[in-house]
């Protein structure tokens, strides 16, 4: 297992999550590259979204890399996400055979964004999967989803800095 399960940057989970979102790093590479290679995945948005290791963020021009193992560390799922014109564009690559990334890794992400971005929405272009059983998802048209993030909390003012 890499070391970017355990490491320095905090991994992206819930209570009751099998699924953990993690940034890339350098080290993991060559081995999500080989993931990405699989004939059996189910992918959206921008299909030549960069894996480009932590450093890169929601607002650079390379966006952020996560990437989702399962609780034993195996491969699971890519995540990328840039923010673009107030939204936060997605795309993603999981297993077209286990539904349960998908829903598990959106669902993390939606949890996790509004602290680290001042996006409401997010967005799916390209995406043929039914997105409809999540309760933020609409379809904006045939191939296109949108997501409502939740609002982000806003720290009270005496604690304002």
């Amino acid at each position: 297992m890499s070391s970017s399960r355990h490491g320095l940057e905090r991994p992206w989970s819930l209570l009751g999550s099998s699924l953990w979102l993690c940034p890339l790093t350098q080290e993991d590479l060559p081995r999500w590259r080989a993931f990405l290679r699989r004939r059996d995945l189910a992918r959206a948005g921008d299909r030549e979204a960069p894996l480009k290791p932590k450093g890169a963020g929601l607002t650079t021009a390379h966006g952020l890399t996560l990437v989702a193992t399962d609780a034993m560390g195996a491969p699971a799922g890519v995540f990328h996400l840039r923010e673009h014109e107030g939204d936060v564009a997605l795309s993603f690559a999981v297993p077209s055979k286990d539904p349960r990334v998908l829903r598990e890794g959106l669902r993390l992400i939606i949890a996790a964004l509004p602290a680290r971005s001042r996006a409401t929405r997010l967005r799916v272009e390209g995406c043929t999967e039914n997105l409809a059983a999540l309760s933020e998802a609409a379809r904006e048209n045939d191939d296109t989803w949108i997501l409502t993030l939740p609002a982000r909390a806003e720290a009270p003012a005496s604690h304002a800095r």
